[in-house]
């Protein structure tokens, strides 16, 4: 996670990387309105950063302009959208994060959303992936509200459907999680979007896995199973610590966006930096050293 305080709000890089030979990048890259091949690079936008609600400015999107930034990823916060939330506080919300999609648009800043669990209470993972009490259905209508919201606008380019699915205490291998339910979880999302706004890209991720458990060195299990959805975005985060893993990670990551047949959005990436590690010039470079090595890495592919 590449953090940058601007004001009190923290700001994560987001990269767009192709991940195909040239043909492939024909058919599968990201496409402007003129049918330019898009790299997207900028910052996941919080609207709530635990402390309280975040707000901006159009100085703070002009900051980020001239950071390179094109493209913004919007947090949602789920528990203002639920459907047992009072409609004036998710309308309310809605006219927040509008004014967050505008404020990037007169900057020329597109956006994706990205759907967090944040307000949410007693939630499981297992029991919106089993799916008994139609879990999954509100966890639609939530996402609706977004969709409806923001169908013409051409400024929103896609939804980043689940932040970060886990397994937790759930008694399952992460391979039949991913296969039997993450993959069709996937699927009916998209197929709920699809009524609303075919045009939109769809971002899916990889589970992250519990802490201590690994897959050839990397946070997140592998998808092997194909969503079979036209418009999916492969979005996986990287949050290595060493050079090497981020080269791994990259490689099978390209694998797994072959089998999507789509391009890889890394939606975070970075290891994280804290006032500990920022205290002198050592620590300093060696964090600057890693994060060109990782957007180096990105480049070359």
């Amino acid at each position: 996670m590449f953090k940058i305080n601007m004001k009190n709000l923290i700001l994560i890089a987001v990269v767009l990387v192709l991940m195909k030979p040239l043909s492939a990048q024909i058919k599968y890259g990201l496409r402007d309105e003129q049918g330019r091949h898009e790299i997207a690079r900028g910052f996941v936008v919080t609207t709530n950063d635990g402390g309280g609600e975040v707000f901006y400015t159009s100085d703070d999107y002009q900051r980020m302009v001239r950071m390179g930034a094109n493209y913004q990823v919007i947090r949602l916060e789920m528990g203002k959208l639920k459907p047992a939330t009072d409609e004036s506080i998710a309308s309310n919300y809605l006219t927040k994060v509008d004014s967050l999609v505008n404020l990037g648009k007169q900057s020329g800043i597109k956006s994706v959303f990205k759907m967090t669990l944040y307000g949410m209470d007693n939630f499981s993972w297992e029991k919106l992936l089993l799916n008994k009490n139609q879990e999954q259905k509100n966890y639609v209508k939530a996402w609706e509200k977004v969709w409806k919201k923001f169908d013409k606008e051409s400024y929103v380019t896609g939804y980043d459907l689940v932040n970060e699915p886990r397994k937790e205490d759930w008694d399952i291998a992460y391979q039949d999680m991913s296969n039997k339910y993450l993959v069709p979880f996937y699927g009916y999302l998209i197929d709920e979007a699809v009524k609303i706004n075919a045009t939109k890209q769809f971002l899916i991720q990889d589970i992250f896995m519990n802490k201590g458990d690994h897959e050839d060195h990397s946070q997140y299990a592998e998808l092997k199973t194909a969503v079979n959805r036209k418009n999916v975005v492969f979005s996986p985060h990287i949050y290595e610590t060493k050079k090497e893993q981020i080269d791994a990670n990259m490689k099978r990551f390209s694998k797994e966006a072959d089998l999507q047949k789509a391009p890889i959005f890394i939606g975070e990436w970075g290891f994280p930096t804290f006032d500990k590690t920022d205290s002198t010039l050592t620590e300093q470079l060696k964090y600057i050293d890693f994060y060109i090595h990782t957007v180096n890495k990105f480049d070359s592919l």
